[in-house]
């Protein structure tokens, strides 16, 4: 009776949980976009100067501020630089979520920025929205689950089994 309880308890815990992959993705996705434009807007004054003396090459800019005889220019340099390989990485991190919410979220485990999924992670929203790959997510962290504690209680009740065995033997 307990263990019915129990895991319908996990259960609902499980389905909920699930529910929250595909928000934490959308939210990922759009603290992304939030740090891109940023960096794009720090960057505006600059493309501009690079429009006008470069023919519109930031890189270019970039080198002509490293290779300068004043150290103020080269010191602004590096951080230009900075913010130029900035803006590449987080746009390669966009690009790489334009895929299938199972494909988002292997290369968010396995490959995205560790401090802006740690940044995600703790200012994460929890939300309960009702949508196909929410469904998915809840139903799969469901059956796992609960596959897991069956799994577990098979396992505790040979192990009950086998100390009774002893102790009769």
């Amino acid at each position: 009776m307990i263990y019915r309880y129990f895991s319908v308890a996990c259960g609902a815990i499980l389905v909920v949980l699930g529910f929250q992959v595909p928000s934490f993705v959308t939210q990922y996705e759009a603290r992304i976009s939030a740090h891109l434009a940023e960096v794009s807007r720090s960057l505006s004054g600059f493309q501009a100067i690079a429009d006008k003396y470069t023919g519109g090459s930031i890189d270019a800019l970039v080198e002509k501020h490293l290779v300068s005889g004043d150290d103020a220019f080269r010191d602004e340099g590096a951080v230009l630089a900075s913010l130029v390989a900035r803006r590449r990485h987080l746009t390669e991190e966009l690009a790489q979520l334009d895929t299938s919410l199972g494909g988002q979220v292997l290369y968010l485990v396995t490959q995205g920025d560790r401090d802006l999924v740690r940044e995600n992670a703790r200012e994460f929203t929890w939300t309960v929205n009702i949508s196909e790959d929410a469904v998915v997510c809840g139903s799969a962290s469901l059956i796992a689950g609960i596959a897991l504690i069956d799994i577990l209680r098979g396992l505790f009740r040979l192990i009950i089994a086998a100390l009774r065995r002893q102790r009769t033997a």
